[in-house]
């Protein structure tokens, strides 16, 4: 009988497995740096974002996303904090980090958006090309993965960054580009493959911080300047070209984010290799009534607030949701100061906004539930990821369940109607019905300037006993309450008319310190009772009588206004690309096509290359004169730049591969492979060597 060797050396037989096992091991390695050669090559490696093929978001566009859109919650003061860097960053402003726990209590409780908003500024290295540091990168991955996993939406933006909310944005808008444009491209690059759940917003609220009054008004050069920055982030992202980043949502703001009527009129619609980018949706951000909302000096919401806020909606529809731009409101939300039933009130009446308008709200929470000072937007307990208000969260959700989807929508904005030339033009279907005293009930219309022009008259046709009345108001100005006296009366059949000419109109304005009609913010309607009598205005619409003229809009500018053609605008930063009929450049305008009534047209532009802005800035060589025969020529000057060329020189450019070095395989790491399994080949070529031996002494026990 023979012995087996491996059976009284248990220790050889280890050594074996031994060997084996780092002969897998090496190929394993082996493998797995294989795949990310293949990955650093472009070839993608990626999770799998949506196991389940029915969640994957694909082939929508903006207004379809939106439409899936509901309420949703911000992670205030964390990726946003600005007083830390690297694993301090997101809990420098005394948040806890955060969790896939409070990720998944969000989403458990209805939400189904998540804003991160972030501030990218402290992870940057400005001297390698604005480089985003990897580990930050990698953080802000695993959360949107967290909101991915619970199939939310996801935004994420550029937010408190020093280098873009400057005093002379207006003026620096640039230099502030070329950044922006080497963080967006490395955002998109890196988030490419994820699908339309992620929404990639511009910037937050872009301003010229620091600029006293103006820094929350801003001036007209400045609006520009956010539609420059706004086409540097769109046509970076664009550009991309990977994975779904040729189709992803954009939000864009006007300036700060603002509501106001005439900041959201100044937003354009980005342009991208001649075309319109597509899939954009208009940024806008609501704290209004702002002493209810942001300040402790307004404990209670009353009707008039939420007429307030439903004016703001409407303002909304009239600038965007008409001319076919949805909308997400990014941030809102109400202080709390021991006043938890009429925040209630608040969220209730915004719920019910958002969804009867059909734009997504996104409530600021920021952690902080101090309960003074205008800050305190702690709607969850981040540590015990317990609802702090419940009952202020489910008003929003009763609010939003109490309407149909867009219900708003299905009235017939008045402000947009409009048949010029001796037609009636009525302000709504069927008219309006006042219900209270006119000192304090107005349905507010919008500012029509164009309904105010020479040879124009507006006219309010009406049935009841009670007079309506025409009152205006200028933001600009700050005259809120100019009531304009009536031109003349007159019945038709039995219907009433108040006529309301040019000059009455012109002349109550310059009482009023007034001269422009663009100054105007609202056009409105009061009722006014008859001596003696009960409030009686069953129904009115409005009349604009006139020859139609056009307005001709230029970077969310007015160009020109008339019944001329102007010329095509010439702009430092911007190639002009031709009119169009609406703000989305769906129908391009010509000279001399007939419009119904009044209208506007828009220009739609292009920014200007790099090429294109250097030949411009660079001056032509002085033409020399003809030497006289006895003197030699004279040479001609070399051309000297300007100043101005630095600010204007091509924004750098980012690698479209953005992964760490370190993660790409290198020649020694193949070394270290080929080295041990050679190492465990011999391992057990000599143990089988060694078992053969012994079985061949066929020693006995």
């Amino acid at each position: 009988m023979k012995y087996s060797y491996t059976k009284r050396n248990p220790l050889v037989r280890l050594a074996a497995l031994f060997g084996i096992a780092l002969l897998l091991t090496g190929m394993l390695s082996g493998l797995t740096q294989r795949a990310d050669a293949q990955a650093a090559e472009g070839e993608v490696i990626f999770r799998d974002v949506n196991a389940d093929p029915a969640t994957e978001l694909t082939g929508k566009t903006a207004a379809e996303v939106v439409d899936l859109m509901g309420i949703g919650w911000n992670i205030g003061n964390t990726f946003d904090a600005t007083g830390g860097a690297g694993a301090s960053h997101e809990t420098s402003w005394g948040n806890p980090k955060v969790t896939k726990e409070l990720i998944h209590a969000v989403s458990e409780a209805g939400f189904n958006v998540i804003r991160i908003p972030i501030t990218w500024a402290q992870e940057i290295n400005a001297k390698d090309n604005y480089k985003i540091k990897d580990e930050f990168m990698a953080r802000v991955q695993e959360v949107v993965d967290w909101c991915y996993e619970d199939n939310m939406f996801v935004i994420i933006n550029v937010h408190h960054e020093g280098w873009l909310n400057i005093k002379t944005l207006d003026k620096d808008y640039r230099k502030i580009g070329e950044e922006l444009e080497a963080v967006w491209a490395q955002i998109a690059d890196h988030f490419a493959e994820y699908d339309q759940h992620l929404i990639f917003e511009g910037m937050n609220e872009p301003r010229m911080a620091g600029s006293g009054n103006k820094e929350w008004t801003g001036t007209k050069e400045a609006y520009q300047a956010v539609n420059y920055l706004s086409q540097v982030f769109a046509q970076t992202v664009r550009a991309n070209g990977k994975g779904c980043n040729g189709e992803r949502c954009l939000m864009i703001p006007g300036y700060a984010a603002s509501s106001s009527t005439n900041i959201m009129s100044a937003v354009t619609i980005p342009t991208y290799n001649g075309k319109p980018v597509g899939n954009v949706i208009a940024s806008v951000h609501c704290y209004a009534p702002y002493n209810f909302c942001l300040q402790d000096t307004q404990m209670t919401f009353g009707s008039g607030d939420a007429s307030s806020v439903t004016a703001i909606f409407q303002a909304i529809r009239s600038v965007f949701l008409d001319n076919g731009i949805p909308v997400v409101i990014g941030e809102t939300s109400a202080t709390e100061k021991g006043n938890t039933e009429e925040r209630v009130k608040w969220a209730e009446c915004m719920g019910k906004l958002s969804q009867a308008y059909g734009i997504p709200i996104v409530i600021w929470d920021n952690g902080s539930d101090s309960k003074k000072g205008g800050e305190s937007h702690a709607y969850i307990n981040r540590r015990t990821n317990e609802w702090n208000y419940p009952t202020v969260v489910q008003g929003l959700f009763d609010g939003f369940s109490s309407v149909e989807r867009g219900n708003a929508l299905k009235e017939e904005n008045g402000s947009s109607k409009q048949i010029i030339a001796g037609d009636y033009a009525w302000s709504a279907s069927g008219g309006k019905a006042a219900t209270k005293e006119w000192d304090a009930s107005y349905i507010t219309i919008g500012a029509k300037e164009t309904w105010f022009a020479e040879g124009r008259s507006v006219a309010i046709v009406y049935s009841g006993t009670s007079e309506p009345k025409l009152i205006l108001d200028s933001e600009t100005k700050q005259k809120w309450w100019i009531p304009v006296e009536a031109s003349r009366r007159e019945t038709l059949d039995d219907k009433k008319i108040v006529w309301y000419d040019y000059e009455t109109v012109m002349a109550t304005l310059s009482e009023n310190g007034i001269t422009d009609p663009s100054d105007l913010r609202n056009f409105m309607v009061v009722a006014v009772p008859a001596d003696g009598q009960e409030l009686d205005l069953k129904t009115y619409e409005i009349v604009v009588t006139g020859e139609a003229r056009i307005t001709y809009m230029v970077n969310g500018q007015r160009y020109h206004y008339g019944l001329n053609e102007p010329e095509d605008p010439v702009l430092d930063d911007w190639v002009f690309l031709g009119w169009y009929t609406t703000k989305t450049y769906e129908t391009e305008y010509t000279k001399g096509m007939t419009l119904k009534g009044d209208a506007t047209v828009y220009a739609m532009l292009r920014l200007k290359t790099a090429e294109e802005i250097a030949a411009e800035i660079t001056p032509t060589p002085e033409p020399t004169a003809t030497p006289e025969p006895t003197k030699e020529p004279t040479q001609p000057a070399e051309p000297t730049g300007t100043p101005e060329a630095d600010a204007t020189a091509a924004p750098t450019q980012v690698p479209d591969n953005s992964r760490p070095a370190d993660e790409h395989p290198s020649s020694t790491g193949w070394t270290i492979i080929v080295i041990v399994g050679i190492v465990a080949l011999i391992v057990i070529c000599a143990v089988i060597l060694k078992v053969t031996n012994r079985n061949k002494d066929g020693k006995k026990e």
